[in-house]
């Protein structure tokens, strides 16, 4: 397999042609495949509630996904070495078209790794945050990974990067608005309120203080 080779390499191993150990990479579509795979494994596990089993199939598929950027690195190493004649040995450059369903598929995996950490006790927020900021360089206007961030980031208490991620959703929403979106922006402003009212509180005493003190002078 093409990571036994990266593996080898990384090691500091030598590697030949003849090496049993070095195998041919494979195809892109190969390691699209995988992925897919996993994916639908772990859909499986999430409907049965088995998150930590779903959180490992989706891990399973981001790897594969990861083995075509490894695979670059690889040609490149067997280029150098002598392996351009070998036949199969060399990876073809991802169409347009894979290169649009490799991201595809990548944003479903981090989506779904998000909404597994967010149903599990005492969840990762800093990980589910980044899951959805991967979905989103990706896929901007993607609105479960901006309602999952917007979520994330009320626990988080940054409560006006929440809304600002939540009325993004919610502007994206087709029909009618997820009540879910709607509930986290009811409680964004709740807490953006409540902490005003405590600005404001705070600095009448700072402001009273400094009257009472500037009266006994």
């Amino acid at each position: 397999m093409a990571e036994n080779v990266m593996a080898n390499n990384t090691d500091g191993a030598s590697v030949s042609a003849s090496d049993p150990n070095w195998k041919p990479v494979k195809k892109p579509e190969e390691y699209v495949t995988k992925a897919e795979d996993f994916k639908m494994k772990g859909n499986e596990c999430y409907k049965n509630k088995d998150y930590k089993a779903a959180i490992g199939k989706y891990h399973r598929g981001l790897l594969y996904l990861k083995g075509l950027e490894s695979n670059k690195e690889i040609q490149l190493l067997q280029q150098n070495m002598g392996f351009q004649e070998k036949p199969g040995s060399l990876q073809e450059p991802l169409s347009e078209e894979l290169k649009e369903h490799v991201k595809n598929v990548q944003v479903d995996l981090y989506n779904n790794l998000a909404a597994c950490l967010l149903q599990i006790p005492d969840p990762n927020y800093e990980k589910i945050l980044h899951y959805c900021n991967c979905v989103l360089t990706n896929k901007a206007d993607n609105v479960k990974a901006l309602y999952r961030r917007g979520l994330v980031l009320y626990h988080l208490k940054s409560y006006e990067d929440s809304k600002q991620s939540l009325m993004k959703a919610k502007h994206l929403c087709k029909g009618s608005v997820d009540p879910n979106i709607k509930k986290y922006l009811q409680l964004c402003d709740s807490a953006i309120s409540k902490r005003q009212e405590k600005e404001r509180a705070r600095y009448q005493g700072m402001f009273d203080k400094f009257a009472e003190e500037k009266q006994d002078k």
